[in-house]
């Protein structure tokens, strides 16, 4: 049944999905095929499909259903992660461009001019060296195989599509859980911190309205850190924590949040060249305020910190903090590791810890999941330390490849 508001798709609440595709058995078998065949083939597999799609762009101009359009830097139809990347390849007299269909709707792709050669790219050019491993690492399956298969700091658990066969499985590998969609990021329909089997067929029942296809895996406490790599090199790393504010004695919940949206570097959720967003006070923070004692009305004690969302998403009103510096080089070496063996590809890591400054191995800690086309911005506009400058890093990986 068509849902126009999910809570757990929170806060993306606009979004309908259906609880089950028809075909959705004919989706899983072309990803079963095209993966194998990734992991067989992956030179052959990428050369094609890029000499595939350069084609069709090319056609597509030609015959004007594409038009190239100037960047701008206020553009509400682009994202930041690319309109930051835009900005740095101007800035190195690069000549970039949107296509936009019929010149006017946003497709996410671009044409980029280095040297005497046109690129295209969706979203963020793929910086990468030599074969990638697998052609999709955002599948969550395959990504936790990547990691098990090399010695990498993962949680344990694995991908079901029965819930008999899953719960088996979670007593086997103890509460609490984590089950989430076996592919798709921001966090929709995804449920942490299971303690009981009765909550984990609550998870696999919320999961399954939207991919039959779901991952059952140990639950690991600590802060979410994105660590962004390309070519085996850390660019940047930051914390994301979930939608917060600070008590001050006076103010209630709601007055708190409505303070700290004013803000000008937060934009509405949906706002696509926006890096930080207003904390939405919808159906689910109501839900988990609720859970914890407290309402929009509460008035917090000075200094008291009040999380009103339980995901690290920005597009809830995260806060980001820079913490590129004290990464330990253990911890720089594990991602380090993984960039190659994704062939060097662009990725955002997602890494769990108690504190990224210690050691992987002296801490309960995972790899979490790698994004293949990350929001690099994040790293240019954080909340609390020092902007990297990632996009102009990337720009300089592209050039290098021609030798500009």
């Amino acid at each position: 049944m068509l849902q126009n508001k999910c809570i757990y798709c929170d806060p993306y609440n606009g979004l309908a999905h259906t609880e089950m595709a028809e075909d959705e058995w004919l989706a899983r078998f072309s990803d079963k095929i095209y993966g194998f065949l990734g992991r067989k083939f992956p030179g052959v597999i990428f050369g094609l499909e890029k000499n595939l799609k350069t084609a069709f762009l090319k056609t597509t101009l030609m015959v004007n259903v594409l038009k190239e359009i100037d960047v701008l830097d206020n553009d509400g139809s682009l994202y930041n992660r690319s309109l930051v990347f835009a900005k740095a390849a101007r800035g190195r007299g690069l000549a970039i461009k949107a296509l936009k269909l019929l010149g006017k709707k946003e497709t996410n792709l671009f044409s980029l001019v280095v040297g005497k050669k046109k690129i295209f790219f969706e979203g963020l050019p793929l910086v990468k060296t030599g074969h990638i491993l697998t052609p999709s690492f955002d599948d969550k399956y395959i990504f936790k195989k990547i990691l098990q298969d090399n010695g990498l700091s993962v949680a344990e658990g694995k991908a079901f599509h029965e819930t008999e066969k899953a719960v088996v499985r979670a007593r086997e590998l103890g509460f609490p859980l984590v089950v989430k969609p076996l592919s798709g990021s921001l966090s929709k329909h995804t449920t942490c911190n299971i303690t009981n089997e009765e909550g984990l067929r609550d998870a696999i029942r919320i999961v399954q309205m939207i991919s039959r296809d779901f991952v059952v895996e140990k639950f690991i406490s600590g802060d979410v850190y994105r660590v962004t790599v390309a070519r085996g090199e850390i660019l940047a790393c930051c914390l994301r924590e979930a939608p917060n504010v600070i008590g001050d004695g006076v103010h209630s919940i709601r007055e708190l949040v409505e303070v700290k949206n004013r803000d000008p570097r937060r934009g509405e959720i949906s706002k696509r060249n926006s890096t930080l967003h207003k904390i939405n006070l919808g159906e689910l923070a109501a839900l988990l305020l609720s859970g914890r004692g407290f309402n929009f009305e509460t008035i917090p004690e000075i200094g008291e910190k009040i999380y009103i969302h339980d995901k690290v998403v920005l597009a809830c009103g995260a806060d980001i903090h820079d913490k590129t510096d004290i990464v330990h080089p253990e911890n720089k070496n594990m991602f380090s590791k993984l960039s190659l063996l994704l062939g060097g590809a662009l990725a955002g890591i997602d890494f769990i810890c108690e504190d990224i400054s210690k050691p992987y191995y002296e801490q309960e800690c995972a790899i979490i999941e790698a994004n293949s086309l990350p929001y690099i911005d994040m790293h240019h506009f954080p909340v609390t330390g020092e902007p990297r400058d990632v996009a102009g890093r990337l720009v300089d990986m592209v050039m290098e490849d021609f030798q500009i």
